[in-house]
């Protein structure tokens, strides 16, 4: 169960609770993500999990390059795909 959940009406946070953090974007605008993500948690202290729904099938080449050596560089960063 998720607590203290707030559902966010503007910007790229979409919910936030104590566990969780929905983030909407362009994933290609990386420093944008970066900052989002940066300004609602401490990056070094979190387990996150990248999920991205069919997008990077959409992508160029290199924006989805691009995104997936960003979210390896996260600590402790997991990438998922659902098809």
């Amino acid at each position: 169960m998720l607590t203290n959940v707030a559902f966010l009406e503007s910007g790229n946070l979409l919910l936030q609770s104590d566990q969780y953090l929905q983030v909407g974007c362009d994933l290609r605008q990386l420093s944008e993500l970066s900052g989002v993500l940066a300004s609602a948690v401490d990056i070094e202290k979190c387990l996150i999990l990248c999920t991205a729904e069919v997008s990077i099938t959409y992508m160029n080449v290199e924006a989805a390059d691009a995104l997936v050596k960003w979210a390896s560089n996260l600590p402790d960063g997991m990438c998922s795909t659902v098809d």
